[in-house]
């Protein structure tokens, strides 16, 4: 039996990336306790968009437009906050299949089977992976599993001071649209296909990452990058996040 490919082996096959990129967003992903899919994009290898547009070509998995998404309690029971947050996924709705409900959950790294078979063993249902941007399923989970008010909910493709190289395939994949009254696939559409791969060496210091003021994904990622590595060194603890977050929330009001 052939070992499953992992994300870089295929971003390197269809040669979206090319080695030296991989080698630092891999050193980049573990000194920062990154995904790796977060590490290209914040080393603005590949957008998010693009990145997902290519792995659903390739994995033929559909992506889901969680722009509009409707909170569904009974689905996001099924999956603990330390779940979504460890693997960077979301439950998103039921989809039936035949006589078999099916949990739909949307991830960035649908290749982590891991994840996979965590979800399936909590929940007790069968997973139907769907790609989403790593930034999106983290403002999910902030908003709906802390209770964090987040920036609306985009996807950002635009990869600022890079070069770059289009793609040259074809992107033919359906994209899964959200009914906001019940939170249920409901129509089917075709994603853009004008997004680019950036092509510039990293930026990123071998002490410091900064971040310009207008590259919102990548502070939000730094930002979770943080407090999961003062939550991983024992300095705060994840009620006392939960706590801190929930006072904040009550001056608001």
């Amino acid at each position: 039996m052939q070992p499953k490919k992992r994300l870089g082996d295929i971003l390197l096959e269809l040669k979206v990336i090319n080695e030296d990129q991989l080698k630092v967003a891999l050193e980049f992903a573990k000194k920062w306790n990154y995904k790796l899919g977060a590490s290209l994009v914040a080393n603005r290898f590949i957008t998010e968009e693009k990145l997902i547009e290519v792995l659903s070509k390739h994995l033929n998995i559909p992506i889901v437009d969680l722009t509009h998404y409707k909170e569904n309690k009974m689905v996001l029971k099924l999956v603990t906050a330390e779940v979504a947050d460890k693997y960077t996924l979301f439950p998103v709705s039921f989809v039936q299949e035949g006589p078999r409900s099916l949990l739909m959950v949307a991830m960035a790294d649908p290749l982590n089977f891991d994840a996979i078979s965590e979800v399936e063993f909590i929940s007790n249902y069968k997973i139907k992976p769907a790609l989403a941007p790593h930034s999106v399923i983290e403002k999910l989970i902030r908003r709906y599993y802390l209770g964090v008010d987040t920036d609306p909910i985009e996807i950002t493709s635009d990869a600022s001071e890079s070069s770059y190289s289009q793609l040259n395939m074809p992107l033919n994949e359906r994209e899964l649209s959200f009914d906001e009254q019940n939170g249920s696939p409901s129509k089917i559409e075709n994603p853009k296909t004008d997004s680019f791969v950036g092509q510039k060496d990293s930026f990123v210091d071998s002490k410091i990452v900064e971040f310009s003021k207008s590259d919102k994904v990548a502070q939000d990622l730094q930002f979770v990058a943080v407090v999961r590595l003062l939550i991983k060194k024992g300095i705060i603890s994840k009620e006392e996040l939960i706590n801190e977050i929930n006072k904040l929330k009550q001056r608001k009001k």
